[in-house]
């Protein structure tokens, strides 16, 4: 799984006057970590896989795991780390992380036989004739199908080899080949004239 950093803003130093609040001497140079984060945007790179989001901290901080993110985490999340610095002051640091998908769609298909009417002259095809399932990494559906050849005449009279691509609504895409085998659906045409036979005298 992937690991995307956060970072953390740099220390600040707060003098003895704020010691007060934690119970500390005057004379005494408390340093506390204020911490801030910046949004990230993680990939989940596999079929149902997961991105783990990592703090990265300064001032030698004791930072909080941040929950792994899965499938059912695609879009914008608020999460949230805790640092504590070395006297046990804890700051809590809230940011965005964007989930999105970096994995192509799982897709299978069929082979087809189509028949071109007589009336017609060609027969079309579309994805619902030959996906046999198609979902994004996730799980999730499809935003769009696209078909390398989608009307047969009768110039493809035989197997025809045709591709199917299914794209994700982030964009990633995988491919599907299949044959179709195109008949046509109508008697021979035949032309036929009449004759003059002459009988021999035998």
């Amino acid at each position: 799984a992937a690991v995307v950093h956060t970072r953390l803003a740099s220390c600040t130093a707060v003098l003895a006057q704020l010691c007060l609040l934690h119970s500390c001497t005057a004379d005494t140079t408390l340093i506390l970590c204020f911490v801030s984060c910046q949004d990230v945007t993680a990939f989940i790179t596999e079929p149902f896989g997961n991105v783990t989001v990592n703090a990265t901290g300064v001032c030698g901080q004791n930072l909080t795991a941040i929950p792994v993110q899965t499938c059912d985490d695609l879009g914008l999340n608020e999460l949230v780390t805790n640092s504590t610095n070395g006297t046990g002051f804890v700051t809590e640091c809230a940011f965005n992380a964007s989930i999105e998908l970096l994995a192509p769609p799982v897709i299978t298909c069929q082979d087809i036989t189509v028949a071109i009417p007589e009336t017609l002259g060609n027969v079309s095809i579309n994805a619902t004739d030959v996906v046999v399932s198609a979902t994004d990494a996730c799980g999730g559906p499809i935003a769009f199908f696209n078909l390398t050849q989608e009307d047969f005449f009768c110039s493809d009279v035989g197997s025809v080899s045709v591709n199917v691509t299914a794209t994700d609504s982030y964009g990633n895409s995988a491919d599907c080949a299949f044959q179709v085998t195109v008949e046509i659906d109508a008697p021979p045409l035949i032309e036929c004239q009449d004759i003059t036979v002459t009988l021999n005298a035998s």
